[in-house]
């Protein structure tokens, strides 16, 4: 029961924490404010688990609808995961090239002071107050320095807050991050280029491949084609031959010898018809298909293995005929396969 609920609670989970990273993104928590250089590397460690159980319930759909392929990792097609880390470099490289360039621009200054101010809301008091500040702290550190207020009124009162910032020289930190974007450009184009390559490389082996699996379905085809041939002509000439021998059988010199010889006769005469009979059943691999290949090469071995015993016979009947009926033990002592 786990196991069929295993792929909706793998998508539910990836969708739960889709859902929790856009609602952080959305209305970050204040103390995510002070650690936003955390984002990126929450939303990469909440990213790569939604990746992986997408990919997992991407397998089991493909396996509900047999188009899964096993030899390939998670069962999906052949290529797919190199894709998917093709992109997820991508991803990558964008998020971190924002990332980086937005911490540039924040590091263009560095926080000196800040001054909260309380007052009545709304209402122009607040307003007086602040400026009061402001011009305060202008006098205290120069025109040089950045201001900026905020006022956040609830109920009847408003906190105001006055940051003063000082400019710093970032320039280090820009060059340093159009370096780290340059390498991981770099890496990108190195990691889609080997993507396609892997792909055209992958696509010619297959191709191969299947030009050779062709090409040793069609020879195997012709050699079973051949043995059925060769076959049905060598079981007329042994049938032939054999009767011929079982005539001469009773011209042994002692009624027991005949009629072993008869026997042996008779059991050779069924044991080529047995194994012609095999061989003639392998013309059904004739009209297999190559992606069949394993069955063709089934039939191809078992045609040429009752070939090969129907010689054995031959060369039997060859000897008591080349003797002149003298040597009667090749066919007596003739061992017949079980």
């Amino acid at each position: 029961m786990l196991g069929r609920l295993f792929p909706f609670i793998a998508a539910l989970c990836a969708l739960v924490a889709f859902l929790a990273v856009l609602a952080m993104i959305r209305w970050p928590p204040p103390t995510l404010q002070e650690y936003r250089y955390l984002l990126p590397v929450l939303i990469g460690l909440v990213a790569f688990p939604i990746l992986i159980l997408s990919i997992v319930f991407c397998a089991w759909v493909m396996s509900k609808l047999s188009i899964a392929n096993s030899t390939h990792a998670f069962g999906l097609p052949q290529g797919s995961i190199r894709a998917v880390l093709a992109i997820a470099f991508i991803v990558l490289v964008l998020i971190f090239g924002v990332f980086v360039l937005t911490e540039a621009g924040e590091t263009g200054r560095m926080l000196v002071a800040t001054q909260k101010v309380v007052g009545p809301f709304p209402g122009q008091a607040i307003l007086t107050t602040v400026s009061q500040e402001l011009e305060r702290l202008k006098e205290a550190f120069g025109p040089e320095h950045i201001y900026e207020t905020t006022i956040d009124g609830t109920g009847d009162k408003a906190v105001a807050t006055v940051s003063v910032y000082t400019v710093v020289d970032n320039s280090a930190v820009v060059q340093l991050a159009q370096q780290i974007l340059t390498m991981l450009a770099t890496a990108l184009t190195a990691i889609v280029g080997f993507y396609f390559g892997s792909r055209s490389a992958g696509a010619a082996q297959d191709t191969a491949d299947q030009n050779r699996i062709v090409n040793e379905a069609a020879e195997k085809k012709l050699a079973i084609q051949e043995a059925i041939t060769h076959t049905a002509t060598l079981q007329k000439t042994l049938l032939d031959k054999l009767m011929e021998l079982r005539d001469e059988a009773e011209e042994a010199d002692t009624r027991e010898e005949a009629d072993k010889r008869e026997k042996a006769v008779d059991a050779l005469m069924d044991h080529v018809e047995a194994e012609a009979g095999k061989v003639a059943d392998q013309s059904t691999a004739l009209m297999l298909s190559h992606e069949e290949i394993d069955n063709i090469r089934t039939a191809h071995a078992s045609a040429q293995a009752g070939l090969k015993r129907l010689a054995a016979v031959e060369n039997a009947v060859k000897s008591v005929v080349e003797s002149d009926h003298s040597d009667w033990n090749a066919i007596t002592g003739f061992e017949i396969p079980k």
